[in-house]
Protein backbone atom coordinates (compact mmCIF):
# COMPACT_ATOMS: atom_id res chain seq x y z
CA UNK A 1 0.00 0.00 0.00
CA UNK A 2 1.34 3.38 -0.62
CA UNK A 3 0.50 7.09 0.87
CA UNK A 4 -0.36 9.88 -1.52
CA UNK A 5 -0.58 13.31 -0.97
CA UNK A 6 1.39 16.71 -0.58
CA UNK A 7 2.61 14.61 2.41
CA UNK A 8 2.87 11.22 2.28
CA UNK A 9 2.96 10.25 6.17
CA UNK A 10 2.57 12.84 9.18
CA UNK A 11 3.18 11.63 12.61
CA UNK A 12 2.95 13.76 15.95
CA UNK A 13 2.95 16.87 13.49
CA UNK A 14 1.02 20.20 13.21
CA UNK A 15 0.56 22.01 9.64
CA UNK A 16 -1.78 24.95 9.58
CA UNK A 17 -3.10 27.95 7.33
CA UNK A 18 -1.93 25.63 4.33
CA UNK A 19 -3.61 26.15 1.10
CA UNK A 20 -3.39 23.52 -2.27
CA UNK A 21 -4.90 23.69 -5.24
CA UNK A 22 -2.66 20.92 -7.38
CA UNK A 23 -4.25 18.13 -9.11
CA UNK A 24 -4.01 14.23 -8.21
CA UNK A 25 -4.49 12.00 -10.95
CA UNK A 26 -3.71 8.35 -9.99
CA UNK A 27 -3.78 5.15 -12.53
CA UNK A 28 -2.39 1.64 -11.06
CA UNK A 29 -3.86 -1.89 -10.11
CA UNK A 30 -2.56 -1.04 -6.30
CA UNK A 31 -3.73 -0.02 -2.96
CA UNK A 32 -3.50 3.15 -1.38
CA UNK A 33 -4.64 6.15 1.02
CA UNK A 34 -5.05 9.57 -1.13
CA UNK A 35 -5.66 12.76 0.39
CA UNK A 36 -4.50 16.04 -0.97
CA UNK A 37 -2.67 17.56 2.07
CA UNK A 38 -1.90 14.21 3.32
CA UNK A 39 -1.99 10.51 2.09
CA UNK A 40 -1.96 8.96 6.14
CA UNK A 41 -1.91 11.41 9.58
CA UNK A 42 -1.42 9.75 13.20
CA UNK A 43 -1.68 12.01 16.21
CA UNK A 44 -1.23 15.16 14.31
CA UNK A 45 -3.20 18.50 13.77
CA UNK A 46 -4.19 19.71 10.91
CA UNK A 47 -5.32 23.55 11.57
CA UNK A 48 -7.07 26.12 9.08
CA UNK A 49 -6.41 24.27 5.88
CA UNK A 50 -8.10 24.13 2.58
CA UNK A 51 -7.49 22.53 -0.57
CA UNK A 52 -9.17 23.15 -4.31
CA UNK A 53 -7.46 19.73 -5.77
CA UNK A 54 -9.03 17.21 -8.15
CA UNK A 55 -8.41 14.14 -7.23
CA UNK A 56 -8.72 11.13 -9.82
CA UNK A 57 -8.39 7.45 -9.19
CA UNK A 58 -8.41 4.73 -11.67
CA UNK A 59 -7.50 0.94 -11.15
CA UNK A 60 -7.35 0.30 -7.47
CA UNK A 61 -8.29 -2.14 -5.41
CA UNK A 62 -8.04 -1.48 -1.95
CA UNK A 63 -7.91 2.52 -1.01
CA UNK A 64 -9.12 5.41 1.32
CA UNK A 65 -9.61 8.76 -0.36
CA UNK A 66 -10.39 12.40 1.09
CA UNK A 67 -10.28 15.58 0.54
CA UNK A 68 -7.80 17.05 2.48
CA UNK A 69 -6.48 13.43 4.17
CA UNK A 70 -6.72 9.67 3.18
CA UNK A 71 -6.79 8.42 6.94
CA UNK A 72 -6.81 10.34 10.06
CA UNK A 73 -5.57 8.17 12.98
CA UNK A 74 -4.66 7.90 16.84
CA UNK A 75 -6.32 11.18 18.56
CA UNK A 76 -5.69 13.22 15.25
CA UNK A 77 -7.20 16.82 14.95
CA UNK A 78 -8.42 18.49 11.56
CA UNK A 79 -10.26 22.00 12.61
CA UNK A 80 -11.29 24.48 10.18
CA UNK A 81 -10.12 22.50 7.01
CA UNK A 82 -12.34 23.34 3.61
CA UNK A 83 -12.65 20.91 0.59
CA UNK A 84 -14.06 22.10 -2.67
CA UNK A 85 -12.65 20.16 -5.50
CA UNK A 86 -13.58 17.13 -7.24
CA UNK A 87 -13.14 13.67 -6.20
CA UNK A 88 -13.30 11.04 -9.14
CA UNK A 89 -12.76 6.92 -8.27
CA UNK A 90 -13.60 4.70 -10.94
CA UNK A 91 -12.03 1.48 -8.96
CA UNK A 92 -12.35 -1.94 -10.88
CA UNK A 93 -10.99 -5.33 -10.28
CA UNK A 94 -10.62 -7.42 -13.30
CA UNK A 95 -9.96 -10.72 -11.24
CA UNK A 96 -12.39 -10.81 -8.60
CA UNK A 97 -10.85 -10.62 -4.92
CA UNK A 98 -11.39 -7.88 -2.46
CA UNK A 99 -12.13 -4.80 -3.52
CA UNK A 100 -12.97 -1.79 -1.08
CA UNK A 101 -13.01 1.67 -0.87
CA UNK A 102 -13.70 4.92 1.38
CA UNK A 103 -14.44 8.20 0.26
CA UNK A 104 -14.93 11.31 2.22
CA UNK A 105 -15.05 15.09 0.87
CA UNK A 106 -12.41 15.82 4.44
CA UNK A 107 -11.25 12.38 4.87
CA UNK A 108 -11.58 8.63 3.27
CA UNK A 109 -11.42 6.95 7.11
CA UNK A 110 -11.37 8.44 10.13
CA UNK A 111 -10.48 5.88 13.51
CA UNK A 112 -9.36 5.88 17.05
CA UNK A 113 -10.93 8.80 18.29
CA UNK A 114 -9.77 11.19 16.01
CA UNK A 115 -11.82 14.87 16.18
CA UNK A 116 -13.18 16.56 13.11
CA UNK A 117 -14.51 19.91 14.35
CA UNK A 118 -15.90 23.28 11.87
CA UNK A 119 -15.14 21.60 8.73
CA UNK A 120 -16.89 21.81 5.72
CA UNK A 121 -17.13 20.01 2.34
CA UNK A 122 -18.43 21.47 -1.31
CA UNK A 123 -16.77 19.37 -3.35
CA UNK A 124 -18.13 17.08 -5.50
CA UNK A 125 -17.95 13.17 -4.86
CA UNK A 126 -18.17 10.42 -6.99
CA UNK A 127 -17.24 6.55 -7.03
CA UNK A 128 -17.84 3.59 -9.57
CA UNK A 129 -16.99 0.43 -8.82
CA UNK A 130 -17.44 -3.19 -10.17
CA UNK A 131 -15.91 -6.40 -10.95
CA UNK A 132 -15.78 -8.40 -13.97
CA UNK A 133 -15.28 -11.74 -11.84
CA UNK A 134 -18.33 -14.32 -12.46
CA UNK A 135 -17.92 -15.58 -8.73
CA UNK A 136 -20.57 -14.06 -6.72
CA UNK A 137 -18.06 -15.36 -3.59
CA UNK A 138 -15.62 -12.45 -5.16
CA UNK A 139 -17.96 -10.21 -5.79
CA UNK A 140 -19.94 -10.25 -2.27
CA UNK A 141 -16.34 -8.98 -0.68
CA UNK A 142 -16.11 -5.72 -2.05
CA UNK A 143 -17.19 -2.90 0.39
CA UNK A 144 -17.78 0.37 -1.54
CA UNK A 145 -18.78 3.76 0.12
CA UNK A 146 -18.73 7.40 0.31
CA UNK A 147 -19.65 10.32 2.79
CA UNK A 148 -19.92 13.82 2.20
CA UNK A 149 -17.16 14.40 4.88
CA UNK A 150 -16.01 11.18 5.77
CA UNK A 151 -16.19 7.36 4.13
CA UNK A 152 -15.78 5.48 7.04
CA UNK A 153 -15.91 6.76 10.53
CA UNK A 154 -14.89 4.66 13.89
CA UNK A 155 -14.66 5.74 17.44
CA UNK A 156 -14.54 9.68 16.51
CA UNK A 157 -15.78 12.76 17.38
CA UNK A 158 -17.19 14.95 15.08
CA UNK A 159 -18.67 19.03 15.70
CA UNK A 160 -19.56 21.56 13.68
CA UNK A 161 -19.14 20.74 9.98
CA UNK A 162 -21.48 20.93 6.96
CA UNK A 163 -21.71 19.24 3.24
CA UNK A 164 -22.54 21.08 0.96
CA UNK A 165 -21.07 19.07 -2.17
CA UNK A 166 -22.75 16.45 -4.66
CA UNK A 167 -22.50 12.78 -3.29
CA UNK A 168 -22.89 10.29 -6.41
CA UNK A 169 -22.10 6.23 -6.37
CA UNK A 170 -22.62 3.58 -8.62
CA UNK A 171 -21.43 0.23 -7.76
CA UNK A 172 -21.98 -3.30 -10.02
CA UNK A 173 -22.72 -6.58 -8.29
CA UNK A 174 -22.48 -5.15 -4.83
CA UNK A 175 -24.38 -2.84 -2.28
CA UNK A 176 -23.69 0.95 -2.68
CA UNK A 177 -23.39 2.53 0.76
CA UNK A 178 -23.61 6.39 0.89
CA UNK A 179 -24.46 9.06 3.39
CA UNK A 180 -24.46 13.16 3.30
CA UNK A 181 -22.02 13.27 6.11
CA UNK A 182 -20.52 9.52 6.55
CA UNK A 183 -21.01 6.46 5.02
CA UNK A 184 -21.12 4.09 7.71
CA UNK A 185 -20.33 4.77 12.02
CA UNK A 186 -19.25 2.87 14.69
CA UNK A 187 -19.18 3.81 18.30
CA UNK A 188 -18.78 7.99 17.24
CA UNK A 189 -20.21 10.99 18.47
CA UNK A 190 -21.88 13.51 15.92
CA UNK A 191 -22.86 17.01 16.92
CA UNK A 192 -24.44 20.27 15.08
CA UNK A 193 -23.54 18.38 11.73
CA UNK A 194 -25.74 19.55 8.65
CA UNK A 195 -26.28 18.36 4.82
CA UNK A 196 -27.54 20.37 1.91
CA UNK A 197 -25.77 18.46 -0.57
CA UNK A 198 -27.81 15.77 -2.90
CA UNK A 199 -27.05 11.97 -2.27
CA UNK A 200 -26.97 9.04 -5.21
CA UNK A 201 -26.43 5.56 -4.64
CA UNK A 202 -27.43 3.16 -7.54
CA UNK A 203 -26.47 -0.48 -6.98
CA UNK A 204 -27.02 -2.94 -10.49
CA UNK A 205 -26.85 -6.70 -10.09
CA UNK A 206 -26.27 -9.17 -13.27
CA UNK A 207 -27.25 -12.79 -11.71
CA UNK A 208 -31.09 -13.76 -11.45
CA UNK A 209 -30.49 -15.29 -8.26
CA UNK A 210 -30.75 -11.91 -6.26
CA UNK A 211 -30.68 -13.31 -2.58
CA UNK A 212 -26.78 -14.55 -3.60
CA UNK A 213 -26.00 -10.87 -5.02
CA UNK A 214 -27.41 -9.18 -1.62
CA UNK A 215 -27.11 -5.89 -3.95
CA UNK A 216 -29.01 -2.62 -2.69
CA UNK A 217 -28.46 1.09 -1.56
CA UNK A 218 -28.21 2.15 1.32
CA UNK A 219 -28.39 6.12 1.62
CA UNK A 220 -29.05 8.33 4.46
CA UNK A 221 -28.85 12.43 4.89
CA UNK A 222 -26.77 11.90 7.84
CA UNK A 223 -25.35 8.50 7.99
CA UNK A 224 -25.26 5.49 5.32
CA UNK A 225 -24.98 2.87 7.75
CA UNK A 226 -25.51 3.32 11.92
CA UNK A 227 -23.91 0.48 14.40
CA UNK A 228 -23.00 0.02 17.79
CA UNK A 229 -23.93 2.94 19.75
CA UNK A 230 -23.25 6.15 17.81
CA UNK A 231 -24.73 9.30 19.40
CA UNK A 232 -26.36 12.13 17.10
CA UNK A 233 -27.25 15.44 18.56
CA UNK A 234 -28.64 18.48 16.62
CA UNK A 235 -27.84 16.79 13.32
CA UNK A 236 -29.86 17.71 9.93
CA UNK A 237 -30.59 17.06 6.24
CA UNK A 238 -31.61 19.10 3.98
CA UNK A 239 -30.34 17.46 0.81
CA UNK A 240 -31.80 15.23 -2.04
CA UNK A 241 -31.68 11.62 -1.53
CA UNK A 242 -32.12 9.44 -3.96
CA UNK A 243 -31.66 5.46 -4.93
CA UNK A 244 -31.85 3.06 -6.88
CA UNK A 245 -31.67 -1.01 -7.13
CA UNK A 246 -31.32 -3.58 -10.08
CA UNK A 247 -31.33 -6.91 -8.17
CA UNK A 248 -30.50 -9.21 -11.05
CA UNK A 249 -34.26 -10.24 -11.70
CA UNK A 250 -35.33 -7.84 -14.73
CA UNK A 251 -36.38 -5.12 -11.83
CA UNK A 252 -35.55 -1.58 -11.13
CA UNK A 253 -36.72 0.32 -7.73
CA UNK A 254 -35.93 3.93 -7.59
CA UNK A 255 -36.42 5.74 -3.66
CA UNK A 256 -36.15 9.08 -3.28
CA UNK A 257 -36.89 11.69 -0.80
CA UNK A 258 -36.85 15.26 -1.21
CA UNK A 259 -37.05 17.15 2.45
CA UNK A 260 -35.81 17.77 5.72
CA UNK A 261 -34.85 15.36 8.60
CA UNK A 262 -33.65 17.05 12.28
CA UNK A 263 -31.92 14.77 15.23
Amino acid sequence: MYNVGFFQNLENAVISDFIISNDCNISSYNSGNIGSIAGVCKATKILNCSSSSNINCDKLYYCEIGGIVGVADSNSKLVNCFYDGEINADIHRANGGQEEYHIGGICGYAKQYVNINNCKNTGSLSGISGQNSSSTADQLKTIASIGGIVGLVEHCNLDSYTNEGRVYHIVSNLASISGGITRKAEGSIFSNCKNLGSVTGRSTGKSSNYSAMSTGSYIGGVIGLSVNSNVINNCSNHGFLLGYVNDGCNQCRRYSWNGSWHW
